[in-house]
């Protein structure tokens, strides 16, 4: 049981009524979710599920997020409490 808390800014694009994610700061995770609140879930998901695999190599949050040139998409700061999680997923 960890008490963690992460937070990384993620790219939002609307596809129809999903959401793609698209963290800033990993180059391999991904997800979506049907509507805004979903994909905002799948995205701490995405998050919990990656920490195993990148464990003492997290890398740094983009802090500077608001400098970069978007079109339709959007930044939301993805916030992920493990312990919270856990909490939801049943684990605890």
């Amino acid at each position: 049981m960890s008490n963690k808390k992460y937070f990384y800014p993620a790219l939002f694009s609307k596809e129809g009524e999903a959401y793609n994610v698209k963290f800033l700061d990993f180059d391999d995770v991904y997800t979506y979710g049907v509507g805004f609140e979903d994909a905002y879930y799948m995205a701490q998901d995405a998050l919990y599920n990656m920490l195993p695999e990148y464990k003492d190599r997290l890398p740094k949050p983009t802090l500077n997020y608001e400098n970069i040139k978007l079109k339709e998409e959007f930044i939301v700061v993805v916030q992920l409490d493990v312990f919270m999680h856990e909490k939801k997923l049943n684990i605890l």
